[in-house]
């Protein structure tokens, strides 16, 4: 039997929901723009491009600090097209309760 008359309905609807004015999920942040200031780490040395794993998937990557070895983390500063524009973490050196230095990685919010 087709849709109506008593038949089957599909477990989902078309439009309604979530959308501009309606309740629900906010919808995520997508595009270009929502990449920059993300955290990623290289897996091909940058020099200057190589490749970067960010959110999940593997992007070209430019590095405009110089070169930057594997594993080095990241911040992207721009995106130019599907390449994006790179800058390593800054370390940031802190000093420990009983007077030793330590090293850790800066994040950006």
């Amino acid at each position: 039997v087709p849709f109506g008359r008593g038949g089957a309905r599909p477990a989902y609807s078309v439009g309604g929901g979530g959308g501009a004015g309606g309740g629900g999920r906010p919808r995520p942040a997508t595009g270009r723009g929502s990449l920059v200031g993300t955290a990623g780490v290289v897996r091909r040395a940058l020099d200057p491009e190589g490749m970067v794993f960010l959110d999940g998937a593997l992007w070209s990557a430019r590095s405009v600090a110089g070169p930057l070895p594997a594993g080095t983390t990241v911040t992207v500063r721009a995106v130019d097209g599907l390449t994006l524009d790179v800058d390593p973490v800054a370390e940031v050196v802190t000093t420990a309760p009983e007077g030793q230095a330590t090293t850790g990685r800066a994040r950006r919010a």
